[in-house]
């Protein structure tokens, strides 16, 4: 028996595992593909996240470290987590059709780690292999404008410090030589990213106390903010001795990174004094006692997976009819030059009025009526009174030829006009349960010299609108 054992012992470890995970890993970014593309725009082709190339590595890292260490293995059956998972990906799907893109890519790790756990054990590197992900998916867009105003905050009292004279009003700072906009892009919002994947990793590698964990996270996001809080002050200071003429004024972001990397290995050294190796060696021993791999119940959970292929966007963009590229829209350009139109349109001009149907309902986040690339009206209409009235925005402004018009326009979703906002979010949603995306926007342009109420009146008669 013992001879046995000891020859069982010197077999290689089964790569069974290994191409389950391939195969699972590999579906689930096929049916994901419209997803995918998001990412690439949103995430590889833009500036803000050019660190997402290196998630993926890392992903794959963590899964190659959890079948090194013996943690990757297969489990039977567990109708809890099968359920969970459907409804994740039933949940995406549903706020995938009602391109509510900030949740549906919040849910994309979620998602990716219930369709490993159908399968494989429950560890800290699959459980990590999909957390990191989140920090190469577009979610963080909504911390930068607190990012911002906390850095203007701080540049202002960095500044008071100094011997040059400074007047900051909104994100503004003025100095005698000119003028400096601590913009969206100026908000640190990379290196704060950068910071929490490096706490991330660094804690799972090294420390197991919490104390410890979060000192080191503290420390990982302090130094992200007061990295850009002195790279914006550095720049004031360059434009203020240099009288606005250095090269570094108009390349600033690489500055950044020269502060942040030395502050960064800075944070390693120190961060050598909080690993506890016995701890890391205990937890890995107590993890390696697993259950050997058994693949005695595959059925229930293949059919499971097999369900979330099916409820996934890939499939429901199979069911959608494809359409042919617009002419382009024929009207007054200050009415529609910034509106991403993708599905249809419907219009009319006449006497100097103008009328305008937009239907969206392509593939993607952007093609829907509240896009943010939809911006009505232009930002640099001069707009004399603006207000809404029966889930109608009503514009008065000056058009470039100095006339008075106004500008009446609406969303509408199924045959119903519905508000900015909650509304117009519960509404979509309610369209999705139906497999519907189509969301429309009204548009009336009206000249109005004489009477504005009488042409708003006009507007609202217009078979255009929805009641």
């Amino acid at each position: 028996m013992n001879a046995k054992a000891s020859l069982l012992s010197a077999v290689p470890r089964s790569f069974a595992e290994v191409g389950l995970l391939t195969l699972v890993v590999t579906l689930f970014l096929v049916v994901n593909w419209p997803l995918l593309i998001d990412l690439k725009i949103h995430s590889f082709d833009d500036g803000t996240y050019s660190h997402a190339y290196l998630i993926p590595f890392i992903s794959i890292y963590l899964l190659h470290r959890a079948f090194r260490r013996g943690v990757l293995t297969t489990r039977r059956f567990s109708t809890g987590i099968a359920v969970l998972a459907v409804l994740c990906s039933l949940a995406s799907l549903i706020l995938y059709i009602a391109q509510v893109a900030l949740l549906v890519r919040w849910m994309l790790p979620i998602c990716f780690f219930f369709s490993l756990l159908i399968f494989f054990r429950f560890s800290l590197e699959l459980l990590l292999a999909s957390v990191v992900l989140w920090f190469m998916v577009p979610i963080w867009g909504p911390l930068v404008v607190p990012l911002q105003n906390l850095s203007t905050y701080a540049v202002g009292i960095i500044m008071s410090m100094t011997n040059v004279p400074s007047f900051i009003e909104g994100n503004i700072v003025t100095i005698a030589v000119g003028q400096f906009e601590i913009a969206g892009g100026c908000s640190g919002l990379r290196y704060f990213i950068t910071s929490c994947f490096v706490a991330v990793m660094f804690i799972y590698l090294n420390i197991r106390s919490y104390k410890k964990a979060v000192i080191f996270t503290l420390l990982c996001l302090a130094g992200a903010l007061l990295t850009n809080w002195i790279r914006i002050t550095v720049i004031i200071l360059i434009g203020h001795f240099t009288e606005m003429q250095s090269p570094i004024i108009q390349d600033h972001n690489n500055l950044g990174w020269f502060i942040y990397v030395p502050y960064l290995a800075l944070l390693m050294w120190f961060g050598r004094y909080l690993v506890d190796d016995k701890a890391v060696e205990a937890i890995a021993s107590v993890e390696l006692k697993t259950e050997p791999s058994k693949f005695g119940v595959l059925v229930p959970s293949v059919i499971t997976f097999v369900v979330i292929l099916v409820i996934s966007p890939a499939s429901y963009e199979l069911t959608q009819s494809k359409t042919a590229p617009l002419d382009e829209i024929q009207g007054p350009a200050w009415v529609f030059r910034n509106i991403q139109y993708n599905q249809s349109w419907q219009g009319f001009n006449l006497d100097d009025e103008y009328g305008l149907l937009l239907t969206f309902g392509s593939p993607g986040f952007e093609s829907q009526a509240r896009s943010y690339l939809n911006q009505v009206p232009l930002s640099s209409t001069k707009i004399v009174e603006q207000y809404k009235l029966r889930e109608t925005s009503i514009v008065k402004y000056l058009s470039k030829r100095n006339e008075k018009r106004v500008l009446m326009y609406q969303f509408v979703l199924g045959n119903q006009a519905v508000a900015a906002g909650i509304d117009y979010r519960i509404s979509k949603i309610e369209q999705a349960f139906a497999g519907e995306r189509n969301s429309q926007i009204a548009l009336i342009d009206i000249p109005c010299n004489l009477d504005c109420d009488t042409a708003i009146a006009r507007g609202f008669a217009s078979l255009i609108f929805k009641s």
